[in-house]
Order: structure tokens, then sequence, then C-alpha cells
């Protein structure tokens, strides 16, 4: 077996800066104001925000950061649940040139200190549950949402376009290596890796997503927070999560896109499979008869209608899942794209501000993280026979690789990553349709 060690995506789009996210919020607000932004569901009511909605609070939050002496540069805290405000406090801070720093409410509070001091966090956002844990820091507070600071007609500076490299983000790594140490990533990074991203999946006005990660990751920030501000489409965030909330909102919301963890996918998986094997004898004998048929056909929309009970079960429009994070079970994956879903999949690391490869969804192969999204190159170092090697990401758009770490500050010159193998046909018809 011969394999590919080096693929490129597309060239980076050059029309794209740091002021793009912006922009784009802009243009979506005013062709339609009213256009649903965010909802919060808090099971008994909805709590709506519209892209008019996102733009006013943004400049709200903006001008009291201002207020406080926050300026260009100063590092501010966020540390709240997945909620609209969580969005309103990011764009806040960006909108005045002010350095965010997402903080995890699963951290324990000696954790949060450290960070916060870390950073250098001159203000920390917070929501009520996590106030007590951002009081204990020796930051300055503001509790999200208050009337106060939402009704304020205070005015703000005029936004000023960041230099390229210019620091929007320090995101702590999860430390499972040892401690965290943050990355810093500017709007150029994000806005070239929402660009990205949202061309691999073919996401566009039309989507309904479904917010459950936690934001202080950056896929999650990137797919589920401002990412879908770029694309004009509307985000559902839950005020309690569990599986029986989440496929619940899938028919409530009419869900067509929505980014978690394997583990998520393999219950699902397994509730459908015991669901089939449940059924009288035909019946699975005709489910296994579609199975193969579907494996026949390539379009997943043709695929869905095969399986049409299911889709109806589990959410009527869901159709593209993604995944991220850790390796996902291919016999699952299979599966699940054989059943009608876009099983989708992307590989890299906070250093990448997310995505550097992505499963394109009209050219998905199973058991892949896809090829490198627009901008970026990929390429196996002193491969072996199987080709598997040291893989280095190469990207115009990537962080300046300055880490905040625990002791000093480090400068790495490369991502050192996993090796993807694949047939050499398989890549080569992706990379010739790329």
């Amino acid at each position: 077996m011969s394999v590919l060690t080096e693929i490129s995506g597309p060239p980076a789009d050059a029309t794209v800066s740091g002021r793009w996210i912006f922009d784009r919020l802009q243009e979506w607000a005013k062709q339609g104001p009213q256009r649903p932004a965010f909802v919060l569901d808090h099971a008994d009511r909805l709590e709506e925000y519209t892209y008019a909605d996102v733009l006013r609070f943004t400049d709200r939050i903006a001008a009291v950061l201002e207020a406080r002496g926050i300026h260009r540069g100063d590092r501010v805290g966020i540390l709240m649940e997945n909620v609209p405000h969580w969005v309103f406090a990011l764009l806040g801070i960006l909108r005045i040139g002010g350095v965010a720093v997402p903080l995890a409410p699963a951290l324990p509070e000696n954790s949060v200190q450290r960070l916060c001091s870390h950073a250098e966090c001159r203000l920390v956002f917070s929501d009520a549950q996590n106030l007590e844990k951002a009081r204990s820091t020796k930051a300055d507070v503001i509790l999200l949402p208050s009337d106060d600071i939402l009704q304020s007609s205070a005015p703000v500076s005029a936004f000023q376009a960041p230099k390229d490299d210019e620091t929007a983000l320090i995101i702590y790594t999860s430390g499972t290596t040892g401690d965290p140490k943050g990355v810093e990533i500017t709007l150029f990074n994000l806005a070239h890796e929402i660009r990205g991203v949202a061309e691999s999946f073919e996401l566009s006005q039309q989507h309904r997503i479904l917010s459950v990660l936690p934001f202080s990751h950056v896929l999650p920030l990137v797919a589920n927070g401002i990412g879908p501000l770029c694309i004009g489409a509307a985000v559902i965030f839950l005020s309690s999560i569990s599986p029986q909330r989440i496929v619940e909102s899938f028919h409530k919301h009419r869900i067509t896109f929505f980014v978690c963890v394997p583990q998520f996918f393999y219950v699902l998986h397994k509730k459908i499979v015991s669901q089939v094997e449940a059924q009288p004898f035909l019946l699975r004998k005709i489910f296994g008869v579609l199975m193969r048929i579907a494996g026949r056909i390539s379009r997943p929309e043709h695929r869905r209608k095969l399986f049409g009970r299911i889709h109806r079960t589990v959410g009527p429009e869901l159709r593209i899942l993604a995944s991220g994070g850790s390796r996902f079970d291919p016999a699952v994956a299979k599966d699940l794209d054989r059943l009608g879903y876009s099983m989708l999949q992307a590989y890299g690391l906070t250093e990448t501000a997310a995505a550097a490869t992505a499963t394109p969804e009209k050219h998905n192969v199973i058991g892949t993280v896809g090829t490198p999204i627009r901008g970026v190159s990929v390429k196996i170092n002193t491969p072996d026979n199987e080709g598997i090697g040291e893989a280095t990401l190469q990207r115009l758009t990537l962080p300046s690789m300055r880490r905040y770490c625990p002791s000093k500050l480090g400068v790495h010159s490369r991502v050192q990553a996993v090796a993807m193998v694949s047939h050499e046909l398989s890549w080569q018809q992706v990379k010739n349709e790329v």
C-alpha cells in the first residue's frame, strides 16, 4: 500500500481580515435585524435574541468595559455556563480590543484563581451560578445578565480593526499532559477558521444549531458561538443539559446541525440498534436489507428516506452530526452514515484555533479526519512503510504559536499531531475535488 504524505486545502481567502467577524455580524443584522440569532430554552419558556440584539448588547457591554477602565490589550475573563450572554461578553471584549480569557465552570476555585492571576485578568464576567468562584479571584467582577448593563445607553468608542497578530483570546489547554498552557489566538485566526470550517461542513443561514459543549474550548466556541453569527444561522442553548433534553430540543427547535463528543453519538447509536433488535424477525431482516442498500446510495438525503421512522423519532430535520476531540469508532460512523446522517469529524488543536482538517459533507471518507481546510497543509515527516510518522501542520493563518506557560513565555515553531493515514486512491480523489 502506498500513502500520501502531504496534502493541502484550498488557498486562504485573501479577503478575510481581523475585522471579518464583526463585518459579517453587522451585515446579517442589516439584512435581517429580526433574524433569530440565539434562543435560550428554559424548558418552560424561551428567551430569544435577534441579530440586532446581538449588536446592541455587544455595544452596551463594550461601553461598560470602557467605563470600568478596560483598554485595548487588557485581559478579561469569562466564567459562565453556555448561554447567549457568554457570547455577548466575548464580543463586547473584542469590540474594544480587549483580550478574552474563557474559564471553564467545571474548574475548582483554586484553578480559576491561578488562571486569572496567570493571565492577569483585570475583570471577570460571571453568571449567578459561578459568582462565588469569580469573586474569589482578585479581579473586578461583572454579573450577567444584568439589567443595569444590558439597558445602559452609555456611548462606546468607534470600532478599531485589530492587527492580524493582535491577541484576541487566551485559551488554556486542559492540562492532560502537564500544566495548562494559555494559547494566544487572534481574530485573524478565528476568522479564517470559521471561513474554512463553514465551507467544509457546508453550513449556511438555514441551519439551526444546538450548543451544549463549553465555550472554554475553542472548537465549540467556533462551531456553536461566534461561527454561526458569521453565516446567519440560529443557535439554541439549553438552561440544563441532559440526553433527554437534547433529544427533545432536536424536535422542539428542529435542529439541523449538532456538535458533540463521541460518547453521545455512541449512546444514540446504541439506542437505535436496541430498538431495531426489539422488532420482530421480519422487520429486523428488512432493516438489514435497507442498510445494505443504503451503503450503495451516495446522497445522504436519499438514504434518509429509507429510514424515515428513525429520523422522525430522533429529530425530523437533524442531518449533520460532527465530532472532535478524540477518535470516533468507524463502525458507529458507518452505521450513522448509512442511516442518512452526515457524520463529520474534525481534527485540530487549541494551537490551530480549532480544526485543521475536516471531513467535507460531500466527500466524507468514514474512518478519517478528512482533508485540510482552506489555508492548511499537512505533511508527514519521515513516514515508515505504513505512512506513520510525525505530522506537521502548516498554515499562514495559524496563531503566532506563543503560549503562556506557567513559568515563562514559550515559543513553538510547529504543531505536532497524530499522523493521518489513508489509501492513496481515497486521498487522491478528495484532493482532486478540493
